[in-house]
């Protein structure tokens, strides 16, 4: 596998910790998006659920839905989004920590992750018939694959032993 020795112009634990913050961010804002937005369907009366489906008649497809059917369909769908976001922001939380603590196993979900990342969006580059489409996931796929090389370089440096390459260490006099 690849592997750097610098995160852009930082060195590797503050390049990996610059972006266990940044997901951990990206996490955050859809949560609180969606748990607004799931408190105001929950008491949404159902005169304006159905003014809202009948000007989206993509959304009624083949089944019927009623005022309660779509306020459930709509909570179950945002809760699993909320958990799944709430997943990345434990597993961003672990990257932070496991820099911190020099661990290789608290890096490793998130290098897990970025691969994953990697994959779809190459596969989605793969499928998609536009152009731009393309060109956009292609672009998130290099991002992810460059992530994934630093996390990848993090983990091995934590998993050999080595510290940080850039930071000199003291021998004492």
């Amino acid at each position: 596998m690849f592997k750097v020795s610098k995160f852009l112009c930082y060195e590797l634990d503050k390049g990996g910790k610059i972006i266990g913050w940044i997901g951990k961010i990206c996490c955050i804002i859809p949560i609180v998006i969606l748990t607004i937005l799931l408190v105001i369907g929950v008491f949404m009366s159902c005169e304006n659920v159905m003014t809202i489906l009948q000007k989206h008649p993509e959304i009624q497809t083949e089944v019927i839905l009623d005022c309660y059917t779509a306020k459930l369909a709509f909570g179950i769908i945002s809760v699993i989004i909320i958990a799944v976001y709430a997943l990345f922001y434990y597993i961003y939380s672990l990257l932070i920590r496991g820099i911190d603590n020099r661990n290789h196993c608290q890096v490793r979900p998130a290098l897990i992750c970025e691969v994953i990342a990697f994959i779809i969006c190459i596969a989605f580059a793969a499928y998609s018939e536009n152009v731009v489409t393309r060109i956009y996931y292609l672009f998130w796929a290099a991002l992810s694959f460059y992530i994934a090389v630093v996390l990848y370089s993090i983990y091995s440096n934590i998993k050999s032993g080595k510290s940080n390459p850039q930071v000199a260490q003291y021998s004492g006099p």
